[in-house]
């Protein structure tokens, strides 16, 4: 007897039987996953880094606790020593101290001036010097000379450290005796027993201190009608041994701990706890809690730090929308590409799955070997993809990259057996009634949310991630999808009968089969038509964002530099002597003007207007005029300033609105050098670009009248100019004068520095290329679905003469109508989701400074993404004909047709 024969296992035998479609199954898993695990990563990355950037923008200082305590007169190193332990005790949690560890000591609250006769004063005024003990300083500075102070005072003098920067400036030296004068307790004298040199200026230990490392320029509060006189300032370290002489040289003394905040341990998913934490230390349990444990009852801590906190979460939340646009695009193409997969197995598979059913088999025996079969291919690569993500991402969050890629090696895995398992309750007349309701649904959804999202604008800040804009412009991709899905075949119909009745064959059977589908699928496929039509809406509705962000950005910069280029002097100083007429012929520069302006100028016959003082400018009327037209400030009439002057020389002049509403008749301008002019209004404006985002109330006359009055007015202070001049001759042209020169592109350039920016564009253009391969993906999926029955047809024809370059050209008729339609409505359904959600779109976060609220319609963004995916999709087609295509015609000549 003999034995049975042994069955072959399922899995291996499928597998070796197609092994090209095995590999080409877990490719497609390992990128869908590995982009689905990597998408999480880059988003918590990009967050993480923007919110440290933003953090260290604000400087040392703000990103620290600072707890202060007025200084007993009988101070202690060892009691700082032991509140700055407390004080490190109670930081914790998601708030962390850098790695420096805290700064404290005391400090004298005033300066006092130095009467030595030899120290420098270069405007005859004494220079003024801050003392302060710090502990650790020995650890960031380096001797030079001497020694640091360790003693107490003795005969009255106190022993200090000062650098040695500092003492070259003032012209002193090791040993010297500075005179401090006379305070509360007698005579106030220091000793320089030391000099030093700083480590590292750019040490946080030393930020937030009184011009420790060299002498600092200072100028005294300007005296009315009198400039402000320039003096040097420093500061002298003490030891802990003279810490009650502060209180007698500064009157009184402080003591002071920093708590610097390391930033790079610092994370975007934890932000609200950490403001929590370092609100609680500021006013809070923990701030009661020193209170007790320290007996300062007067201990107090502040800090930006929660305002700083806040105003990251807002940016978080203004910018999430803008980066989740792209990569909520990919993901549904994604999606596209995955059911399009399934369904291409599902043909190649369909006669033997529909014999392995006729000889008995279950439909749950056949969901498990298909659940089996998928395993080996997609599990391996999923993981493999997940694990790729996680190592060339590093963050400290792996949770939602675990859970996106689990969800979507699940679908990989699921997606053919269920395909092919479940029953067909789609099929036929249930397939009639149930799309229109489907589509119905679609609209109706899609209509909810574009009139929920123009109603209520984006979400407030705070609030998280506002999903309706997310989603709104990829339920109108699928709406216009739907749409062509229905529309397409007709007009594909219709082109192709009009192309039957011309002389050819190859466009009526390309057309033809275009319009009424191929193979198995009675009509043409909607999946190709949303893959296509998805990626282009969202790339061309984020890059029409993107190129708003730069055009706001390059706008916002011109009205704050007031052109594209300015100059503004010093204290008001002149600006030398034909460095107009020099700059305005300079290549690049056009419509350069320049303007004489003075502030503090009293203005006598507006009572009602506060000080009484106003600036007045002095500006060319035409050339002004077309400086502010162009920077978006307040348009201006020069006909209005063109003017004669009166007989009794008042001039004709604009003023700000609280001018006007303060006199009524001649306004009498008194200038600093004591000349006058007489102006009347006629006419408001609200802003200039002289004076921007200033409240001070301005007055401004033609410069020529005005002249002619005074020749004061004829000597500019400030210089614009619209164009791109040379910058570095501008500023030889400027000699040694002191001056501000700003241009536009390197405000721009400052706006646009911000990683939130960045990442966020380079997360929206990562995700429009994944789009656009995977788009291109699809309908290259849809072109081998077809592929046999086009194949067989191709055949035939071949037998009856068709040539192979008519055969390319037949597979190319039939394949880039469909696309290129859906390529055309992605590109109105982006324009249209421009025009319908744009209104409720702020850019502000993305910008770096405020701006209005709105997007508008721009033709090229979404004519470029539309022609570029186009151009792909027909590369992508050609190879595929030219490639596949004839070798499938040849393997159908050879085998025969078995249909």
């Amino acid at each position: 007897m003999t034995s049975p024969s042994p069955t072959a296992p399922w899995v291996r035998t499928r597998l070796r039987s197609a092994r090209a479609a095995a590999l080409l199954a877990a490719a497609l898993a390992f990128g869908l996953v590995f982009f689905a695990a990597a998408l999480p990563r880059a988003l918590d990355r990009g967050a993480d880094q923007a919110l440290r950037q933003y953090l260290r923008d604000s400087g040392p200082a703000a990103g620290s606790l600072l707890a202060t305590a007025p200084s007993f007169w009988d101070p202690k190193a060892a009691d700082l020593d032991h509140i700055a332990g407390q004080l490190v005790d109670r930081v914790h949690g998601t708030l962390r101290l850098a790695p420096g560890g805290p700064v404290y000591g005391t400090r004298a609250m005033k300066a006092r001036d130095l009467g030595n006769p030899e120290l420098a004063r270069p405007e005859f005024v004494s220079p003024k010097l801050d003392l302060l003990y710090l502990h650790d300083v020995a650890a960031h500075a380096r001797l030079v000379a001497g020694q640091w102070p360790t003693g107490s005072v003795s005969d009255g003098t106190v022993p200090i450290a000062i650098s040695d920067a500092a003492a070259r400036t003032l012209g002193t030296k090791l040993g010297a005796v500075l005179d401090g004068g006379s305070g509360l307790h007698g005579p106030q004298r220091v000793t320089i027993v030391g000099l030093y040199t700083v480590n590292d200026t750019a040490d946080p230990f030393w930020a937030d201190l009184p011009c420790l490392a060299r002498a600092c320029a200072a100028h005294t509060d300007p005296k009315k009608g009198e400039p402000p006189l320039f003096y040097w300032r420093t500061a002298g370290v003490v030891g802990p041994g003279s810490l009650a002489a502060l209180a007698s040289w500064g009157e009184q003394a402080e003591d002071f701990w920093r708590l610097p905040v390391d930033t790079d341990a610092l994370r975007a998913d934890q932000l609200a706890d950490t403001e929590h934490e370092a609100a609680g230390l500021i006013a809070g349990p923990d701030a009661s809690a020193l209170v007790v444990a320290t007996g300062r009852a007067d201990l107090r801590i502040t800090s930006q730090l929660p305002e700083l906190f806040g105003q990251a979460r807002a940016r978080q939340a203004a910018a999430a929308p803008l980066a989740a646009i792209g990569p909520a695009g990919a993901i549904g193409v994604a999606v596209v590409v995955l059911c399009l997969a399934a369904a291409l197995a599902a043909d190649r598979r369909k006669a033997e799955l529909e014999l392995l059913s006729a000889r008995g088999g279950s439909r749950t025996g056949v969901l498990r070997r298909l659940l089996a079969e998928s395993a080996v291919t997609t599990l391996p690569a999923a993981l493999g993809a997940a694990a790729l993500a996680l190592l060339l991402l590093p963050t400290p969050r792996w949770g939602a990259a675990a859970l996106a890629a689990t969800a979507t090696g699940l679908f990989a895995l699921c997606a053919f057996p269920l395909r092919v398992t479940v029953p067909k309750f789609l099929s036929g007349r249930a397939a009639g009634r149930r799309r229109p309701v489907a589509e119905l649904l679609v609209l109706a959804a899609t209509s909810a949310a574009v009139f929920e999202l123009r109603r209520r604008g984006v979400a407030p800040a705070g609030q998280g991630l506002d999903l309706l804009l997310v989603c709104a412009p990829l339920l109108l991709a699928l709406t216009g999808a739907l749409a062509l899905a229905r529309i397409q075949p007709a007009l594909v119909g219709g082109l192709a009968r009009w192309t039957g009745r011309r002389p050819g064959l190859i466009g009526f059977l390309g057309l033809a089969r275009a319009a009424r589908g191929t193979g198995t699928n009675p009509r043409p496929s909607v999946l190709p038509l949303f893959a296509l039509v998805l990626a282009v809406t969202t790339a061309g509705f984020g890059a029409t964002a993107l190129g708003a962000i730069t055009t706001a950005r390059h706008q916002a910069a011109r009205h704050g530099v007031g052109a594209d280029v300015s100059v503004v002097t010093k204290d008001g100083l002149p600006l030398p002597d034909g460095f107009a007429a020099a700059a305005a012929a300079l290549p690049g520069a056009h419509d350069a003007t320049a303007v004489w302006t003075q502030d503090e100028v009293l203005a006598t016959g507006s009572e009602n207007l506060a000080n009484g003082r106003i600036t007045v400018l002095a500006v060319d009327p035409v050339r002004y005029a077309a400086i502010a037209r162009s920077t978006g400030h307040a348009a201006i009439d020069p006909a209005v300033l063109g003017g004669a002057p009166g007989a009794d020389g008042v001039l004709p002049a604009l003023v700000t609105p609280d001018v006007a509403a303060s006199f009524t008749g001649t306004l009498k301008l008194q200038l600093n050098d004591g000349g006058e002019l007489r102006a009347r209004m006629a006419g408001t404006i609200a802003d200039t670009p002289t004076v921007v985002g200033s409240k001070t109330p301005v007055v401004m006359v033609p410069a020529g009248p005005a002249t002619a009055q005074l020749a004061e007015v004829g000597k500019p202070t400030q210089w614009f100019a619209l164009g791109n001049p040379d910058v570095d001759r501008l500023r030889a042209l400027l000699g040694k004068t002191q001056a501000q020169l700003r241009t536009s592109g390197a405000e721009a350039a400052e706006l646009g520095r911000d990683p939130l920016q960045h990442n966020a564009e380079r997360l929206f253009w990562s995700a429009v290329l994944a789009a656009a391969g995977f788009a291109l993906l699809a309908v290259l999926l849809a072109l081998v679905r077809a592929a046999p029955d086009r194949a067989a047809l191709l055949a035939r024809l071949r037998t009856m003469g068709l040539r192979p370059r008519e055969g390319l050209a037949l597979i190319l008729v039939e394949a880039l109508p469909q696309a290129f339609t859906a390529t055309a409505v992605g590109a109105l359904v982006a324009a249209g989701s421009v025009a319908l959600l744009g209104p409720a779109v702020d850019l502000s976060a993305m910008v770096g400074t405020a701006v209005a609220t709105g997007l508008s319609p721009a033709a090229l963004p979404v004519l470029t993404q539309a022609l570029g995916l186009a151009a792909l999709i027909a590369l992508g087609v050609l190879a595929e004909a030219a490639v596949f295509g004839r070798r499938q015609i040849t393997t159908e000549l050879r085998a025969g047709d078995s249909r």
